[in-house]
């Protein structure tokens, strides 16, 4: 599906390199969307999009592997990071170092920052960090809290949906919706892998989210959900609880287990 990074790669990398890259629309489009059918196309298909609409681009996050050395685990993110710098063709995901945001006081000035610049967060890292082991097969990686973290704007976030009303989670409707979706449960995974339940919702279940999910079979899925604030008893609230939740789409592009919040 992408031969042009192919040649880039056979042009810029060692044998038995291991890239982690997330690919993005071509030039400063903001297309998440367009990235999906290509990756959900079929070869010819996904082909023939790039060549109506531009070829994706692969922004580096890390270096599994350089030349058939192991570089998680055992050099820093720093050095890893010169390797694709210094590499042609390649480049690396967004960079800001401590110089550039150093009037950021805390993490709630970074969600707003996150915010006003449209991005769906940071993730911060120890530049002199392995992040040892890093890597898996489970399909997950592992970041050291010690030296990496993601930041997320507060006001939205990723979670699992269950409807199990015989088992307390989410409720059937009444009346007109009787035999319906009423309201579900949302989880989050701790950072030990932990399903945490934060509430039930209701909001933005519509017509269309009850059509396409419409019985307990359906679920797990994950959504994304809006909201005014949100406690956490990890800081001492009584409830790990939303504030005014309201689905606002179905993560059909992203797995359950990657609705990790580290600060449950």
């Amino acid at each position: 599906r992408f031969p042009h990074l192919r040649e880039d790669l056979e042009n810029t990398t060692p044998r038995r390199t291991l890239l982690a890259c997330e690919l993005t629309p071509p030039g400063e489009a903001d297309d998440r969307w367009y990235v999906a059918r290509v990756l959900k196309s079929k070869t010819p298909k996904a082909l023939e999009l790039q060549g109506e609409s531009g070829y994706l681009a692969a922004r580096v996050w890390d270096v599994g592997w350089w030349g058939g050395e192991q570089m998680i685990g055992e050099r820093s993110f720093q050095h890893r990071s010169a390797l694709v710098q210094s590499a042609p063709h390649l480049s690396m995901a967004t960079i800001l170092d401590h110089d550039d945001w150093a009037s950021v006081d805390d993490l709630d000035d970074l969600r707003a920052m996150a915010l006003e610049l449209g991005w769906e967060g940071f993730v911060i890292v120890d530049p002199q960090g392995t992040m040892a082991p890093g890597f898996n097969f489970r399909g997950k990686p592992d970041r050291p809290s010690a030296e990496s973290c993601k930041v997320k704007p507060e006001y939205e976030d990723d979670f699992v949906a269950i409807f199990d009303p015989e088992k307390g989670l989410g409720k059937w409707g009444n009346g007109k919706y009787r035999g319906q979706v009423n309201s579900v449960a949302l989880f989050q995974f701790d950072s030990g892998g932990e399903m945490v339940f934060i509430g039930n919702c209701s909001g933005g279940i519509d017509a269309e989210f009850r059509e396409k999910n419409p019985s307990p079979s359906d679920y797990p899925i994950c959504v994304k959900v809006e909201y005014a604030s949100r406690s956490y008893m990890s800081r001492g609230d009584k409830t790990n609880a939303l504030e005014h939740p309201r689905i606002v789409e179905v993560r059909d592009d992203k797995d359950i287990d990657e609705c990790v919040n580290p600060r449950l």
